[in-house]
């Protein structure tokens, strides 16, 4: 490793040694080595983990570093790196690998080396398969630094191989408009994607699936990203070209949607909001920041100003030297990875110790209190109230949990009275995030005495079931403004209760799959037909003894609801066709739910408010003008 007749150049290396592949990634300009480790196979390569340099070292070539190594099955041990070139043989490298423990998948003290050639400049790469609603209008690359500059370049600066994936059939323009709910795109993403992939779709793959879509159902809404592990696991998501240009200067919309479109496949490959309060960089300029929110609220001019068409160098840092299970789509559930905590000018996240002063932020339970049945879905509503002196001015959609704002903490056990968050605590992730970037800069004011009330699921989350085990739950909801400003709310006490029979067992079994849970937090969806066949079978016994004011039959028959109220897009055989919405059935569902006063008391207010509403725009023929 000491030789050095010639310099290495950055970017990825391969190789193997007959036994172990390796993809080495060198990064003098960061001073990172990172690689991958698989075990050759004749079935496949099975991959071993990944190691890079530790944090607080900077690599310089030739050498050997400590080390970090995380596994596949997610063991995190000390490592040490070693790099240099190979005498007389430009292009090649020697790394080897060593463990101070046993590592999965190798002998007990093993050290791998392996000489490995350089495959190109990038690091790693990504495939972006991208579909677009006819009509709609991919942005124009922009000038930057003299140079066109597309979402492509963007990902090809922040190191990835960006290579062309699928071929492309194009989404048929309807003539009133297609209604983008997210239920709706995320159908047309499943469909898509199983027609085009090339493998399983429970199975990782350095490839993300993008629609370019023209106007969503929600207003002010620009991106989605959706994360089911073993159905959409952080592949699939959804920029609104038409809402942005709808709504910005005509000057922006390239730039601005190119912005999106990079902040979404950011989002696939397991990045956060920067505003969020675990990361706490309001102040960055990335392509994961939202203008309104930089540097304390209403600096987006600034924001531009600034603006560089890069991500910040922690999130490069994960983006090209991060352990594959967690930046590669399909791995690691979204949220899961801290590449900030360790970024130099971090502060360590922000919890207030107690219910902040001037406001009142509260989670609500159904009217019958605050238990719920084994299995039940869990639906709250949360108020935030003004009882300050000044009003407060608030994000578009401050309370929606899907937005990045509120974070709501769950904590299993009674507690201890004190106040004090857990270390075991962990924050709910919603299955889809909604990228609510408001260009327009238009904070609502909430004035002094006035309060807010949205509704917000927990049943289901990037990570599975916040709350699958019988026992008491401690949720604490947060709240992140513009200007680094952390709201603490009240600690609501929750308990699942225990099973009473075989059949509470039986049906919270059915209740707790992936596909079902989904289904709940879509509220419904046409591609899982076998969530709603089960959740039906489930609903009929439960009303059969119970009625319709059975907790679990009243949650069922509001999804169904909702469900039969929705137009649907289908992809199938390479072609778009409309499934039309069943009025009938949604008429029925939700008319004979809503007129049962005690079936209602399951629901917290905001969550009945809205199934109400919901049942009048289908009794008006306005189908699925409301959103959940």
């Amino acid at each position: 490793m000491d030789n050095a007749d010639q310099n290495l150049s950055d970017g990825r290396y391969q190789g193997d040694n007959g036994t172990v592949r390796v993809e080495l990634r060198i990064d003098a300009d960061a001073g990172i080595v990172s690689g991958d480790l698989f075990l050759l196979r004749q079935a496949g390569d099975g991959y071993l983990g990944s190691a890079r340099t530790r944090p607080d070292v900077t690599a310089e070539l030739p050498g050997s570093w400590p080390a970090i190594w995380q596994s596949a099955n997610g063991m995190i041990i000390a490592a040490e790196i070693a790099a240099g070139p190979v005498p007389g043989d430009p292009g090649a490298a020697t790394v080897r690998f060593t463990w101070d423990r046993a590592v999965n998948g190798l002998p007990v003290g093993a050290t791998v080396t392996v000489v490995v050639r350089w495959a190109g400049p990038e690091f790693r790469e990504l495939g972006v398969e991208t579909e677009t609603e006819e009509g709609v209008r991919p942005p124009e690359p922009v000038q930057w630094n003299g140079t066109p500059t597309g979402f492509r370049e963007c990902l090809r600066g922040a190191g990835f191989a960006v290579p062309e994936a699928g071929e492309p059939t194009g989404i048929p323009r309807q003539a009133d408009g297609w209604l983008w709910d997210e239920s709706v795109v995320f159908g047309v993403l499943d469909d898509w994607m199983t027609w085009a992939a090339q493998a399983r779709l429970d199975a990782p793959a350095w490839q993300a699936h993008l629609l370019m879509l023209g106007r969503p159902v929600k207003k002010g809404l620009y991106g989605v990203m959706f994360d089911i592990g073993g159905g959409l696991p952080r592949q699939g998501c959804a920029v609104f070209a038409d809402e942005i240009r709808a709504r910005t200067d005509p000057a922006d919309h390239d730039r601005r949607i190119i912005q999106t479109v990079v902040h979404e496949l950011g989002h696939t490959c397991n990045l956060v909001h920067r505003f969020e309060r675990p990361v706490g960089r309001a102040d960055s300029t990335s392509f994961m920041n939202y203008d309104w929110m930089y540097d304390g609220g209403n600096q987006a001019a600034l924001f531009w100003d600034r603006f560089a068409y890069r991500f910040d160098d922690d999130e490069l840092a994960f983006l090209r030297h991060g352990p594959r299970t967690s930046v590669e789509p399909g791995t690691a559930p979204f949220h899961s990875a801290d590449y900030w905590g360790a970024a130099p000018g971090t502060n360590p996240a922000f919890i207030p110790a107690a219910p902040t002063p001037g406001f009142r932020l509260t989670l609500e339970p159904p009217a019958r209190g605050a238990v719920f049945e084994f299995g039940q879905p869990i639906y709250l509503q949360v108020t935030l109230g003004n009882t300050g002196p000044a009003a407060v001015p608030l994000p578009p959609g401050a309370l929606d949990i899907k937005a990045g704002h509120l974070e709501i903490i769950v904590e299993r056990g009674p507690g201890d009275g004190s106040g004090t968050i857990g270390a075991d605590a962990r924050s709910f992730v919603p299955m889809v995030q909604r990228c609510l970037i408001d260009f327009t800069g238009d904070d609502d004011q909430l004035e002094p005495g006035d309060s807010i009330t949205e509704n917000v699921s927990l049943t289901f989350g990037a990570g599975g079931f916040p709350m699958a085990e019988p026992g008491t739950y401690l949720l604490t909801p947060l709240l992140s403004l513009p200007g680094d400003n952390v709201i603490r709310g009240r600690t609501l006490r929750v308990r699942v209760a225990y099973p009473r029979s075989r059949r509470d067992e039986d049906h919270a079994a059915v209740l707790q799959r992936p596909d079902v849970g989904a289904w709940f937090a879509l509220g419904g969806s046409e591609v899982l037909g076998a969530a709603r066949d089960s959740l039906s079978a489930i609903r009929e016994e439960r009303m059969a003894t119970a009625g319709p004011a059975d907790p679990i039959a009243a949650t069922i028959t509001r999804s169904l609801g909702l469900d039969a109220s929705r137009p649907y897009v289908r992809f199938t055989d390479g072609k778009y066709s409309s499934h039309p919405a069943d009025t009938d059935r949604a008429f029925a569902t939700l008319g004979a739910l809503t007129s049962d006063e005690t079936a209602m008391l399951c629901f917290d207010e905001a969550t009945a408010e809205k199934t109400r509403d919901l049942f009048t725009l289908v009794r008006s023929g306005d189908i699925f003008r409301v959103q959940r």
